[in-house]
């Protein structure tokens, strides 16, 4: 059951973050800017949008080609305890050139799916140490979405 509230929390996220255009109040201004990451590039501020760290979120995050005025990002932590922990974001870069980087990353996806409008979609769940772990790749007109939640079981 929590793995559907999941799931579905992931999917009004990403419509959510389909929806909203420009980046309010960011050095971008409104522009569609794109982040192109750097090997050495380890600090991704993005549009004053964090990444959150990956060693804390413990899943990989693809960083080619990311639209910066999509990132949205949030921790949240109890006691020092992290609860949950995530990121939405877009990127240029085709739905196969995504997938196969997670498959390189993470293995064959847990679930193969095709969204209503017949886009392409790939999911990987675990749990691990008291985490749920999620990460959703979606097809989209314009590249790839992105989402990767760690979540207290």
């Amino acid at each position: 059951m929590k793995r559907k509230i999941c799931i579905l929390l992931i999917i009004v996220m990403f419509v959510v973050v389909c929806c909203v255009s420009g980046c309010s109040g960011c050095s971008c201004n409104g522009e569609e800017s794109i982040h192109e990451s750097q090997p050495e590039d380890t600090n991704h501020t993005v549009c004053e949008y964090d990444f959150p760290n990956e060693e804390k979120l413990g899943l990989p995050l693809y960083k080619g080609n990311v639209l910066v005025n999509t990132v949205e990002s949030s921790t949240t932590e109890s006691d020092g305890v992290l609860k949950d922990i995530g990121v939405d974001y877009s990127t240029t870069d085709d739905f196969k050139t995504v997938a196969t980087w997670y498959k390189e990353q993470m293995g064959q996806p847990t679930k193969n799916l095709t969204t209503p409008d017949g886009k392409m979609q790939f999911t990987w769940e675990s749990s691990e140490g008291g985490y749920y772990n999620l990460i959703v790749v979606t097809e989209t007109d314009d590249g790839t979405a992105i989402s990767v939640i760690k979540s207290k079981e």
